[in-house]
């Protein structure tokens, strides 16, 4: 009678099934570490874009829509107001995500 060992196959699986299942796990690591960078710099972008500041004064508009700086009175020209409403549109509607 033949006595066949088995042992050895099973640690082959066993190996490769560990092999396989780290590099799933670092391949999904990598990926929410870029992703998680990703989403950083798009909160900075927005961030960047939601400081808007009077021209005139400095004054921090904060999210106000209107002509004119409520602080010192300087009234925006039309590329600055166009500038404004569509950051304040961009921010209003999500900021892109």
């Amino acid at each position: 009678m033949r006595i066949i060992d088995y042992s050895f196959e099973l640690l082959e699986v066993i190996v490769i099934f560990a092999v396989t299942a780290g590099v799933l796990f670092a391949w999904f690591f990598i990926r929410a570490l870029i992703r998680l960078k990703h989403n950083a710099n798009q909160l900075r972008h927005i961030m960047r874009l939601s400081e808007v500041h009077c021209p005139q004064c400095d004054y921090d508009l904060g999210g106000r829509l209107s002509e004119q700086c409520p602080e010192c009175g300087h009234r925006f020209t039309e590329k600055q107001y166009r500038r404004l409403s569509s950051i304040w549109e961009f921010l209003r509607k999500g900021g892109g995500t």
